[in-house]
């Protein structure tokens, strides 16, 4: 199956005018008889009058069972799957149709009432129906009508549905943001696009495709095909464009939740049981430190630890200061498993970087001038692209069209006084990963 955009998915749940017309005209208008107070007395009426429809129908209809399910909705995402798998729907009876606008001005919906679901050599009924819930208060009740001889086929087509859902999910192009907006991701980034010392890249990498590669390794010796690794280091070190990255170049189905919420305990369960569904999936958890001031560990740790998927569950979490995560979570195997530095850049690979930016603005001499300043205060790459921007804005200011070591310099200086000089480094050497926080504190401090 073929990425998918978020557009792309928008537009599957369209409620199109040729979507009305061949799919939600009913079929019968003049209802008569329709219990609305119980829905035992709303299952009796739709089986004696619509079980006719079904072509095992047989005059008795001893032979067609009703059963409560819900796992199927008549919305754009199962129409769309009728579409692709020469599924035909007919409308029987329209009870409803609840839509909403997307932001791409398409429109979702689902609709109520009873369908006929034909495939291949077997029909049903799929009834959602108002009724008078225990509140007496307006509700849909979910059920189904099908010939006996016909349910294993019903099951089938329904867990065939379920796949099909997945699969497309998993090959969206969108990040799925619990309590907030899908976010969508760039499927063509690639490891040129990230500004890393080889070794981390490395680091990273083998990281990730061994674990993809391991699952018989796991199932052979019964343990749980999960793995967590944790990026540290200082702001703006290309931690989250690796995660992008991950993404885009191993296909995995992503998951995260929203920053600060207030039910982010709630949220990150919900995070777990969509990962494990989708696997293999990519649960990634920013700002680590931040997110356990507005969850309870406890909570945290269960989860980490409750999960038993056979799929695939990679869990990353980032840091910029490893010190303050609490040493349960970072000292314990099999929660995070790995840890990799991500230190500010090398003298080399600053230069690297600010020539993909500057280009032919500056000479090597000039280059290695202002990397000699750059690596002294601890710049990130984040801080390496300002300097790019605020020498153009000095450039244009002085209605030139080109950028000069003057104007570079110049924002040098004013970005580091901005920066106060801070040193954000760990004083430990660049691009090395650890295993152990112990190993941490006791060859480098805190």
């Amino acid at each position: 199956m073929k990425p998918i955009t978020e557009k792309e998915l928008h537009r599957q749940q369209h409620l199109s005018l040729e979507r009305l017309i061949n799919y939600i005209t009913p079929k019968y208008t003049g209802i008569v008889n329709r219990s609305k107070d119980s829905l035992i007395e709303l299952i009796h009426w739709a089986k004696e009058s619509y079980s006719c429809e079904l072509s095992k129908y047989k005059q008795e209809s001893v032979n067609i069972g009703a059963y409560i399910h819900n796992k199927i909705v008549i919305d754009g995402n199962f129409l769309q799957f009728c579409e692709e798998e020469n599924v035909l729907v007919t409308c029987l009876v329209k009870d409803a149709i609840a839509s909403w606008n997307t932001e791409h001005d398409y429109e979702h919906f689902i609709a109520q009432g009873i369908f006929k679901i034909s495939y291949n050599d077997f029909d049903f009924l799929h009834c959602a129906l108002f009724h008078k819930g225990n509140q007496n208060e307006d509700e849909v009740s979910f059920f189904v009508l099908v010939h006996n001889e016909d349910y294993e086929k019903y099951i089938e087509l329904r867990n065939k549905y379920e796949k099909w859902q997945l699969d497309r999910d998993s090959n969206s192009q969108e990040i799925w943001v619990v309590g907030g907006n899908p976010i969508s991701y760039e499927s063509d980034l690639s490891w040129e696009d990230v500004f890393l010392d080889d070794s981390v890249k490395e680091e990273i990498k083998t990281s990730v495709e061994g674990f993809l590669n391991s699952k018989d390794f796991y199932k052979d010796n019964g343990i749980p095909w999960k793995r967590g690794i944790l990026f540290f280091g200082p702001a703006g070190t290309g931690k989250s464009l690796s995660i992008k990255t991950i993404i885009a170049q191993y296909g995995f189905k992503p998951v995260t939740i929203q920053p600060g919420h207030p039910q982010a305990d709630e949220l990150l369960e919900e995070a777990f049981i969509y990962a494990e569904d989708h696997g293999p999936s990519l649960l990634f958890l920013e700002d680590l430190p931040e997110l356990l001031t507005n969850i309870n560990s406890s909570h945290f740790l269960q989860l980490l630890d409750g999960v038993q998927t056979k799929e695939g569950l990679l869990v990353i979490g980032t840091a910029n200061d490893l010190s303050k995560i609490p040493s349960n979570i970072t000292d314990r195997p099999s929660r995070f498993d790995r840890k990799i530095l991500f230190d500010n850049p090398s003298k080399d690979l600053s230069i690297k970087y600010l020539k993909k930016w500057f280009k032919d603005s500056l000479n090597d001499d000039e280059y290695k001038k202002i990397v000699s300043k750059t690596f002294k205060n601890n710049f990130s790459f984040a801080y390496l692209k300002e300097l790019f921007v605020m020498s153009a804005h000095i450039s244009i200011a002085r209605n030139s069209k080109s950028i000069n070591y003057k104007d570079v310099d110049k924002a040098l200086s004013l970005l580091s006084k901005d920066k106060g000089f801070v040193q954000t480094g760990f004083g430990i050497p660049r691009a090395r990963s650890i295993d152990i926080s112990a190993q941490f504190e006791e060859e480098f401090g805190e």
